[in-house]
């Protein structure tokens, strides 16, 4: 409820300030989930979309937050111990509200960098080939760090270039795992959107 109330309050402050008003926004990303041992090796295509707001304070620092719904998870393929080729997905979207800072450099380019918090409203996880016998205990909620570039092609139609990562372990693990180099496991994504803005 109170990061509902934060995007309302930033859409009224929108309202009176210097701004681009109120934004769509939809595309794709990859998205991997890694361990804090291992590199980042995208392997899931998802859907990413919603809301946002910005609000500049002068003609280059601006302020902006989104709502958004975002797909994540991994999608991880080997051959088990009995010689049998096992393919598993997690499926993971979350409603998430992202609030950020940014830097405009002139009437194109744009940076941005924020905190987003996510709740998990559905989390689906299988063996393609088989049962999944030990599904993995995901947490329902995600605090992630963001950033990115924007570039406006016209007054009203651009894309962003967005990645997260999460700050937090996203998977559960005993107590005393949590310590262990390769134990905690977090979601990594690159994705790229359109938007229209409706100023």
């Amino acid at each position: 409820m109170a990061a509902v109330t934060t995007f309302v309050a930033l859409l009224s402050i929108d309202a009176r300030a210097q701004s681009e008003g109120v934004y769509l926004h939809g595309g794709v990303s990859l998205s991997t989930l890694r361990s804090d041992a291992t590199g980042v090796n995208f392997n899931k295509i998802n859907l990413l979309g919603g809301l946002g707001v910005l609000s500049f304070e002068d003609d280059h620092f601006f302020f902006g937050a989104e709502l958004n719904v975002v797909q994540k998870g991994v999608r991880s393929t080997g051959v088990s111990q009995s010689r049998r080729f096992d393919q598993t997905r997690a499926d993971l979207f979350y409603a998430q509200i992202a609030g950020f800072s940014g830097y405009k450099f002139n009437d194109h380019w744009s940076v941005f960098l924020g905190p987003a918090l996510g709740y998990a409203i559905f989390i689906n996880e299988a063996n393609v080939f088989t049962v999944n016998n030990q599904p993995t205990d995901f947490r329902n909620f995600e605090l992630s760090g963001m950033g990115g570039v924007r570039y406006q092609f016209s007054d009203h139609v651009g894309a962003m270039l967005r990645f997260e990562h999460s700050i937090l372990p996203v998977v559960k693990v005993p107590g005393e795992l949590s310590n262990v180099r390769g134990a905690r496991s977090y979601h990594a994504l690159a994705g790229v959107s359109l938007f229209y803005s409706f100023n």
